[in-house]
């Protein structure tokens, strides 16, 4: 298995223009399976929308996109959705949290849209909180958590229908150096369980704890 970008094009319209900002440019990029790979840049750099046609959140404008064998062009939004959410797990800079539920029912969510037995559904997103080292949390509410324990409760949430890809955009961008350093250990753990994790990050210390990184620069890989 394998994700597989070739000669890649991304544009946005500017708005109240027929104009228009290329923000991929002609990129190529194949992650094997088992990998786990940064994707570093400046600001604007085509980054997040990269991750973003990786997730199947976004489709391309030109060139082609094959996800473990499949031409992601010929999926209708059903098929993409499911991909979606049985392939891959989304971890996000702000959490991405409901703030005044609690940390279980924050985790069990995805669960709830899939086709998981409803009487198996808080055990497994309690198994996922322990083995991100918070179980303890889950009946608090996701309001009064550290910004660490927030961003692990979104890793749970990311693991509780199995994906196979994690992906990843500044996890650690919103943490002090102690709390980063637990989310990078976690993230190798998933990797060294065969996890693909993608990561998008400007920190070096992320980047330098993947496999292997690569550096973008005005919507190209050089």
């Amino acid at each position: 298995m394998s994700l597989k970008l070739l000669h890649v094009y991304k544009r946005f319209g500017i708005d109240g223009t027929s104009n228009f900002q290329e923000a991929l440019k002609d990129v190529s990029l194949e992650i094997e399976k088992g990998e786990m790979l940064a994707i570093k840049g400046r600001s604007g750099a085509g980054k997040s929308t990269l991750l973003h046609i990786i997730g199947l959140l976004d489709t391309v404008d030109e060139g082609s996109y094959d996800f473990d064998g499949m031409a992601v062009e010929g999926l209708d939004n059903g098929e993409a959705a499911r991909l979606r959410n049985t392939k891959i797990g989304f971890v996000l800079q702000d959490f991405g949290l409901i703030e005044d539920d609690t940390v279980l029912y924050n985790v069990c969510l995805p669960l709830m849209f899939g086709s998981t037995p409803y009487k198996k559904i808080k055990q497994i997103a309690a198994d996922k909180l322990d083995q991100v080292g918070i179980g303890s949390l889950a009946g608090k509410k996701a309001a009064v958590l550290s910004g660490g324990e927030k961003q692990r409760v979104a890793i749970a949430r990311a693991l509780v229908n199995g994906p196979d890809y994690i992906l990843a955009d500044e996890p650690t961008g919103a943490l002090d150096t102690d709390n980063a350093d637990k989310i990078i250990n976690i993230m190798q753990e998933l990797h060294r369980e065969g996890k693909t994790i993608v990561i998008v990050t400007h920190d070096d210390a992320v980047a330098n704890a993947c496999g292997r990184v690569i550096c973008m620069e005005d919507g190209r890989i050089p």
